[in-house]
């Protein structure tokens, strides 16, 4: 479990104070710093990431030349700067304080946005994925019983690349699980109509884990990606511990009941024996101390069904499975929230968060969260980090 730590007493990994006062960051192209000068006109920096999609990026530059009087990053400005943000760039995106910056992403930049405002100079917004999103060929829906998400990833990753099931088509060499020896298996994991590598984003979240990438090049100058699903050393296991009123800035949680539902029936056909498959799974009366909160949410929606019959299910247990696990992500969806703090590197999707100061210690609003989504931004107002996140429960 990663170490709950209160954000007025963050640390950096070598255990020294961290610092909250001097924002920085830096963009590395082809390998290489950015100029001075160019870091100069770079007016803000952006990064997102979700649980169920992939990180991006936006750098925003101012584009006017005041010496030359002219656009400066186009293919007519000076020299240097006319290929500098050409699409299908490599980027490396770093953020963080001044000596304490952590590796974002690697990134291809994808979009070229020019902003010719009615007052003030002209911006050229320059964004872009994750280079992974190279591997976005082909949705695939498939199961797995009784595998760890290593071994379901690796399935993935070096299975060829087919219409009919998941596979990146990597070789095995190229595609690493380090942490695979810790895992335990699941008992049923559903991948419905998605793009491999995001699942595999997905259930590397799910994990507190990530996918990483890092380039390397035949004797032919081509470029070979290999992945890591497991940790990373990009990123630190931690678990933030935000209060209303000191470290939280702002926090606004939602509740929504109007689409849940307390029944899920998943019904298929077996060929074989050629009769009705139904697996059902049901939003049960917690019996626990100080649960009423939770059983009037549960007579809230008591009554309301949904019946699945579009998937293919080969057995009962598998049926009841995905009856299970629709349940439960409608449940967790039940209290959403966004939120803002001081521009900490580390909050990322697929982490945890404690939320405290917005309730008595009893009431729905406090407690863990799951990060879902992160957008962290670097200004002239400073350094800040935004979040969306779903309710996991009480905090401990």
């Amino acid at each position: 479990m990663p170490d709950v730590i209160p954000v007025y007493r963050e640390t950096t990994p070598t255990g020294n104070p961290e610092s909250f006062y001097v924002p920085s960051f830096q963009v590395k192209i082809k390998g290489r710093n950015l100029e001075k000068d160019v870091l100069d006109d770079v007016t803000q920096v952006s990064y997102t990431d979700k649980v169920d999609d992939l990180d991006s990026f936006e750098i925003t530059v101012n584009n006017w030349d005041a010496n030359a009087l002219g656009f400066k990053y186009e293919p007519a400005g000076e020299p240097r700067f006319t290929s500098m943000f050409d699409p299908g760039q490599k980027i490396e995106l770093y953020m963080g304080y001044v000596n304490n910056l952590r590796k974002m992403l690697v990134g291809e930049i994808t979009t070229l946005q020019p902003n010719f405002p009615e007052s003030g100079a002209p911006t050229l917004t320059v964004g872009g994925l994750n280079i992974l999103h190279g591997f976005r060929k082909k949705q695939h829906t498939w199961s797995w019983t009784g595998k760890t998400d290593s071994q379901i990833a690796r399935e993935i990753a070096t299975r060829s690349v087919s219409e009919d099931r998941p596979g990146l088509g990597l070789t095995r060499d190229r595609f690493k699980t380090p942490n695979e020896s810790d895992e335990k298996s699941e008992e049923f994991v559903f991948m419905n109509g998605q793009f491999d590598i995001v699942f595999m984003l997905q259930r590397a979240r799910h994990k507190g884990y990530t996918v990483c990438v890092e380039l390397k090049h035949d004797r032919r100058g081509n470029e070979l990606p290999t992945l890591t699903f497991g940790r990373s050393e990009m990123v630190r296991e931690v678990t933030y511990e935000l209060e209303w009123g000191k470290t939280l800035a702002s926090f606004r949680p939602t509740l929504q009941t109007g689409n849940q539902i307390s029944k899920v029936t998943v019904r298929g056909w077996d060929r074989r024996a050629k009769r009705g498959i139904t697996g059902v799974a049901e939003l049960r009366r917690d019996g626990r101390a100080n649960a009423d909160w939770n059983n009037r949410i549960a007579r809230a929606v008591e009554g309301r069904h949904e019946e699945i019959t579009n998937l293919a299910v080969r057995n009962r247990d598998e049926a009841t499975r995905i009856a299970k696990d629709r349940l439960a992500n409608q449940t967790r969806r039940m209290i959403t929230a966004t939120g803002s703090t001081v521009g900490l590197p580390d909050l990322r999707a697929g982490c945890m968060v404690i939320i405290r100061g917005v309730g008595a210690d009893s009431a729905s609003f406090n407690g863990q969260y799951f990060v879902t989504e992160t957008t962290h931004t670097i200004n002239d107002q400073g350094y800040r980090t935004q979040f969306k996140a779903r309710r996991e429960g009480d905090a401990k």
